[in-house]
């Protein structure tokens, strides 16, 4: 009955994160910022880092099979639908939540059309609205708020989601990595929802970080931008690839050059190998594992 105000600090319990598996310390943001570069990071190839996305971060399944990893997952999604789901909502029609889990899954880290969505599960706008937010309060996914700081018209706003664990989203969609790893799309996906949750983790224990997206409607587009005390910005992508170039920067020189204005930036793109690659002033490719190395 008590409020305990003024007496407990809230925190968000995330799975957990591949550096806290190999116990280490959350060191990922504050490196990058001071600009603490590892020369290189060994398993961080495509098929290392697929691996551990396709494991996820749930503790009861880090040592588990493949398959009994499955079941785990599927089970965990449906006694949460059928049984938690009570304590916040009246929600009768079940199946057509777990149609949304499928659906939003499948959407992680892009920007969700609820028109296709709503096609293709015959509910309305409206409904599909409610069903996200209350998959949201099971934490089962996240939303990334869109970075807004400018007076540049053609920003788009939209949230990107995300499912909250990457080995729950490799179950609930019943891809095989061996699959996966030839699908670029798929890829692409899994192994940024993996950043986002590494990076959703760090950011939610320190706050001097606020985490973004950004995207216009040029089509330019930064998977996510950390923000620390409000004047140092961190500009980080994505690849799922192994393959880098100068012309990978271009979101981010452009970002850098018109947006950012008195803001120092330092720009990163996380990438599938071993070597820490160099560009420009402030600009470096690294290896994916370097967020748990």
């Amino acid at each position: 009955k008590e409020s305990l105000a003024g007496r407990i600090k809230n925190v968000r319990l995330r799975t957990l994160t591949e550096g806290e598996i190999l116990g280490k310390q959350p060191d990922f943001l504050d490196n990058l910022f001071n600009k603490k570069f590892p020369l290189q990071v060994t398993g961080s190839t495509k098929t290392d880092v697929l691996k551990i996305a396709f494991r996820g971060g749930y503790p009861e399944v880090v040592n588990f099979s493949e398959n009994d990893r499955t079941d785990w997952h599927k089970e965990y999604v449906d006694t949460l639908l059928t049984r938690d789901l009570r304590d916040i909502a009246n929600v009768k029609k079940i199946d057509y939540l777990q149609k949304m889990v499928f659906a939003l899954s499948a959407w992680s880290s892009k920007f969700i059309n609820l028109d296709s969505i709503c096609s293709g599960l015959e509910i309305s706008k409206q409904t599909i609205i409610s069903y996200m937010n209350h998959l949201e309060n099971l934490y089962l996914f996240d939303r990334l708020p869109s970075w807004t700081n400018t007076d540049y018209d053609r920003i788009v706003k939209k949230e990107k989601w995300f499912i909250s664990d990457t080995g729950l989203m490799a179950s609930i969609l019943n891809w095989n990595i061996d699959e996966v790893i030839l699908d670029p799309d798929k890829s692409g996906k899994i192994v940024e929802t993996l950043v986002f949750n590494e990076l959703s983790s760090i950011v939610g224990l320190d706050n001097r970080y606020k985490m973004y997206h950004y995207r216009d409607r040029e089509q330019r587009e930064i998977d996510f931008i950390v923000e620390k005390d409000k004047n140092v910005l961190l500009l980080l992508e994505v690849k799922s690839g192994s393959n880098i170039s100068g012309q990978d920067f271009k979101h981010i020189e452009w970002f850098r050059n018109n947006l950012a204005k008195n803001k120092k930036c330092i720009g990163v793109i996380l990438y599938s190998g071993n070597d820490t690659l160099y560009f420009k002033k402030d600009l470096a490719a690294l290896p994916i594992g370097t967020l748990w190395q």
